[in-house]
């Protein structure tokens, strides 16, 4: 439980009253509010492995919580998030070195590790209470993803608002901004 009382995952050495590690998630509560906040500043909040890996179970101690009846997440420092961190995940990716195409396992791997990148996002949409993103600065890629995730958005100060461009199909950022638009912009209004 969360009760006042900050809970990190895997947080650095070199903050006072931390568990050691790499830290990314800070969740702390102030009565019915759950307050997380994406909290590596010195990348921008970019989301590496320890977010994908742990959201998803870290925050389901919230949706679990009775006394937690909003959830805002919001992100540390200049940025809520730069998005993927893409050097740490790349470096996690199962796929072939010399650049050939991928075999059985390999893409069983993949699959497993974007299955468990969007449960890490949708988590936040299961949320059987109020989610508030709290956006300021950059938000990036997955970031866009995550604040789509969430019941309300609101934005201060915004410099850059992007993700990614579909191609020749969607991607999953893509359609759940529509969806998420087409839930909230009654058709009359969307001319």
């Amino acid at each position: 439980m969360v009760d006042g009382l900050t809970r990190r995952i895997a947080a650095p050495p070199e903050r006072a009253g931390t568990i050691p590690g790499v830290s990314f998630l800070n969740i702390t509560r102030d009565g019915h509010v759950a307050h997380v906040l994406l909290d590596n500043p010195a990348k921008l909040n970019a989301m590496g492995t320890v977010f994908w890996t742990e959201t998803a179970k870290t925050l389901q101690t919230l949706s679990e919580d009775p006394e937690v009846r909003v959830v805002v997440v919001r992100g540390a420092g200049r940025a809520f998030t730069a998005g993927l961190d893409i050097p740490d995940v790349m470096s996690k990716l199962p796929i072939d070195p010399a650049g050939g195409p991928p075999d059985g396992s390999r893409q069983a791997a993949l699959h497993r590790m974007i299955r468990e990148m969007q449960g890490a996002i949708t988590v936040f949409e299961r949320l059987p209470v109020l989610v508030i993103a709290a956006v300021h600065g950059y938000c990036l890629g997955a970031g866009v993803d995550l604040i789509t995730a969430c019941d309300i958005r609101l934005s201060a100060q915004m410099r850059s608002l992007a993700s990614e461009r579909p191609s020749s199909r969607w991607s999953p950022t893509w359609a759940r901004c529509n969806v998420s638009l087409a839930s909230s912009v009654p058709a009359t209004r969307a001319s």
